[in-house]
């Protein structure tokens, strides 16, 4: 199980689109996360699924599908959910899922 802060995280929008409330936008990406845990590190490639609200604090959810990885990740599988701010470009969240090594 992760629980935790990556050290850096890189991600590409493949599609936005507006959702039933007008301050909230859907998004599908493609990132990568650099990430030490439990003693292993390498990069977790991921698909994610989310929304993140335009206004306000820009809170922002997404689900994230392990594609696989390098380093210690290398073959990786699993899901994690992040949850946090997303404004004017930059943003935090916090990790929490599973990461499956074969």
């Amino acid at each position: 199980t992760y629980s935790s802060q990556p050290r850096r995280n890189e991600k590409i929008a493949t599609a936005i689109m507006p959702a039933g409330d007008p301050s909230v936008l859907l998004f599908t990406s493609e990132s990568v996360i650099h990430a030490s845990v439990g003693g292993k590190s390498g990069d977790l490639t991921i698909k994610n699924a989310g929304a993140f609200h335009t206004i306000g604090a820009g809170e922002i959810v997404d689900l994230q599908y392990i594609t696989g990885g390098t380093g210690d990740f290398s073959g990786a599988t699993g899901a994690i959910r992040a949850s946090g701010t997303f404004v004017n470009g930059s943003g935090q969240s916090e990790y929490e899922g599973m990461i499956c090594l074969p």
